[in-house]
């Protein structure tokens, strides 16, 4: 019941604008965008050992945002993504981890700033203050076209 309580006030609270997407999409499209570009960015990560900031895909995640996807083809989309993840992890020359995934160790965001150093991105910073290992903030990011 406690959880029940918990998501009807998150239901009157949110933000009143990725209400209306989930209710004119049938789900939060917004979401999706970020499902997508975080999946394609572990395959990049995975593939090329570069962390693509600035996102060549923009234009195609901004028409996710929009609801250019059914939900079944979201669904579709984002299980071909994954099956490319699984299989660019087995062919990864990047290390791997014996950190269990529940926990975020201190290298990582060293390593995020290190490769956004390297990248000449000096705009991603770390923000543990807000519970994050890294926070990226971009010039040229999705959101910076209307976003919600």
């Amino acid at each position: 019941m406690q959880q029940w309580n918990a998501y009807q006030t998150w239901k009157r609270q949110r933000n009143p604008r990725r209400a209306e997407l989930e209710r004119k999409y049938g789900y939060d499209a917004k979401h999706a965008m970020h499902l997508v570009r975080l999946m394609r960015m572990g395959v990049e990560v995975l593939e090329t050992a570069e962390l693509h900031v600035r996102r060549d895909d923009a234009d195609e995640l901004v028409a996710i945002r929009s609801g250019a996807l059914s939900f079944d083809e979201l669904l579709e989309h984002a299980d071909g993504i994954r099956a490319t993840l699984e299989r660019a992890e087995r062919a990864s020359v990047l290390p791997l981890s014996s950190t269990p995934p529940s926990s975020t160790p201190p290298s990582s965001t060293r390593l995020l700033l290190e490769l956004a150093a390297e990248r000449g991105q000096p705009d991603v910073e770390a923000a543990p203050e807000r519970g994050f290992v890294g926070s990226v903030h971009v010039g040229h990011h999705v959101e910076a076209a209307g976003g919600v």
